[in-house]
């Protein structure tokens, strides 16, 4: 009897780990949301800006872009914009990178050494 008690006791279950913590995070920033409506046809959704890691999170429902090294004036211009995806066109797209990330959880993949992977 206390062999099948000591089997169910090893055979309980192990408390599970807490979930990790999504990507992205924004230590010092802000995001813009742009809801239906507001802006005719766009498919942005919303933009986040991360001002000391110089990031922006560009939204497309429940896709993300990453774009690094972007500096706080382009923020700047998604926030009094009416039409975010013309500004995403013509001064994100052209001139900053956009990062490679993991699906799961939109985190941006690094090298050994820290450097971002580029998707494009």
């Amino acid at each position: 009897m206390w062999r099948f008690v000591a089997l169910l006791l090893l055979a309980a279950p192990v408390a599970a780990a807490p979930p990790a913590q999504p990507c992205p995070s924004i230590d010092y920033g802000w995001t813009v949301q742009y809801p239906n409506g507001l802006v005719a046809s766009s498919p942005i959704t919303s933009v986040g800006y991360d001002q000391a890691a110089q990031m922006l999170y560009v939204a497309f429902g429940p896709t993300m872009t990453v774009f690094a090294g972007v500096p706080l004036g382009v923020m700047q211009s998604f926030q009094n914009t009416r039409d975010p995806l013309a500004l995403y066109n013509t001064m994100v797209v052209p001139n900053y990178h956009a990062l490679l990330l993991l699906q799961t959880n939109n985190c941006p993949l690094t090298t050994e050494n820290g450097s971002y992977l580029w998707a494009d």
